[in-house]
């Protein structure tokens, strides 16, 4: 039995344990099905323990196999991202760090934190302003997340930032501008625009609403926040979103309301992936994005 483990052999053991044929792993890792069955043995050798069951027709996990894969899959998808980052940094000298934040962190919260951290680094920062930042995260396209929860907690690390209210907007034209405040009652009798159904400011609305036992249907669903804006400034509509999403002023023209009955609050935290290596860089730069924004935020 070896400590180190063939990063080929684990390939194979992911390929099978997602095709239960050795035939199609075999053609998707573009290698022999004897030359498979030879490395999943060895595998199992290296092991001490039987990773699949086989018969003439099937090939499952075994117990010890489905312990296995989980663990296959984080190794494989930091080496790639090791690969990946690695790459970048020789062909430009510079590591790479991602950010994925929704679009009001983006742009009222980043570009400070991330100017003051650039006066002492040599660090490439990209950002993505992205509507839902978990899948950003999960799957490697992100280092490290700043938005909405709730998260997965087996698979996700988040830390508290702070909290906002959620308030509907109008333009001075419509009805509600001129009520102090809205209950989701009155709301569920308007027309109403909202973040798309995939969001977590949707899903927090919706859930709000049900435990009122009303019904969410939106008049209209936009991904991005200055989209849903120019659909209340045109006065047909008006939006629910948190208040950080309109920014430190309000935009020309928008009237700000106050939603009670309940106070919903929209809560943002920092993630990053469980399980996976980070490099020094972004563990840096993770940490002082949480004190900075926390610090901003007053939280």
């Amino acid at each position: 039995m070896r400590d180190a483990l063939n990063l080929r052999h684990l390939t194979f053991f992911k390929a099978l344990a997602e095709t239960s044929s050795f035939t199609a792993a075999a053609n998707f890792c573009g290698v022999s099905q004897p030359g498979l069955s030879a490395a999943i043995k060895e595998l199992e050798a290296d092991l001490g323990a039987r990773l699949f069951d086989r018969d003439t027709r099937n090939v499952r996990l075994t117990d010890a196999g489905r312990a296995l894969l989980p663990l296959v899959e984080i190794t494989l998808a930091n080496t790639a991202l090791a690969a990946r980052d690695l790459r970048e940094q020789v062909s430009s000298g510079r590591t790479n760090v991602r950010v994925a934040a929704v679009s009001s962190v983006a742009s009222y919260l980043l570009p400070a934190a991330l100017a003051l951290y650039g006066e002492s680094t040599d660090l490439k920062i990209e950002v993505e302003d992205v509507s839902d930042i978990g899948p950003y995260v999960f799957d490697g396209r992100a280092d490290i997340g700043v938005g909405h929860g709730p998260f997965d907690p087996e698979t996700l690390e988040a830390d508290f930032l702070f909290a906002v209210k959620l308030c509907a907007v109008a333009s001075p034209a419509h009805w509600a501008a001129h009520q102090s405040e809205l209950t989701w009652s009155e709301i569920a009798l308007q027309k109403v625009v909202s973040y798309k159904p995939d969001t977590p400011v949707y899903r927090t609305i919706e859930a709000t609403m049900a435990a009122q036992g009303l019904r969410f249907i939106p008049h209209g669903t936009y991904r991005y926040r200055q989209s849903l804006i120019g659909a209340v400034l045109a006065g047909t509509a008006i939006g629910i979103l948190p208040a950080l999403s309109l920014g430190k002023t309000l935009p020309a023209g928008l009237v700000e309301i106050p939603i009670t009955d309940p106070v919903v609050s929209h809560y943002y935290f920092i993630v990053s992936r469980k399980g996976r290596a980070m490099s020094g860089e972004a563990r840096k730069l993770r940490g002082f994005l949480r004190d900075q924004i926390t610090q901003a935020m007053g939280s």
